[in-house]
């Protein structure tokens, strides 16, 4: 479970540069169970969230935030999380949705995403 704080730090610093985690150096099942742990029971859920938007804003030295992205009830439920990367001075924001999966970030907007 020590290595969940790392997945989750990789994740984070990835989010806040707006880009993909190289999650590479942990296992794959790793990566799932760890993201399974955060995302599947609502409190778990709720500290992972809040964790997570302010690891990213720290990380990127308060440029980036993070907000929930709606109520669309698919991407809400279960095992993931849809949340609106806001970049200060950008006049757009994109979404990147967390998932408790082998490959836990994506960014919908993005071919392949």
């Amino acid at each position: 479970m020590a290595e969940d704080l790392d997945i989750y730090e990789t994740i984070a610093q990835a989010v806040a540069g707006a880009r993909e985690p190289d999650l590479s150096s942990f296992d794959p099942a790793e990566v799932s169970s760890a993201m399974q742990r955060a995302l599947i029971f609502p409190d778990p859920r709720a500290n992972f969230e809040h964790w997570l938007a302010g690891r990213v804003n720290v990380l990127s030295n308060g440029t980036v935030t993070l907000e929930p992205a709606g109520t669309d009830a698919l991407d809400q439920q279960g095992n993931s999380l849809l949340l609106r990367v806001v970049i200060l001075g950008e006049p757009f924001s994109e979404t990147v949705s967390i998932t408790a999966s082998e490959t836990p970030v994506r960014w919908p907007m993005r071919s392949g995403g």
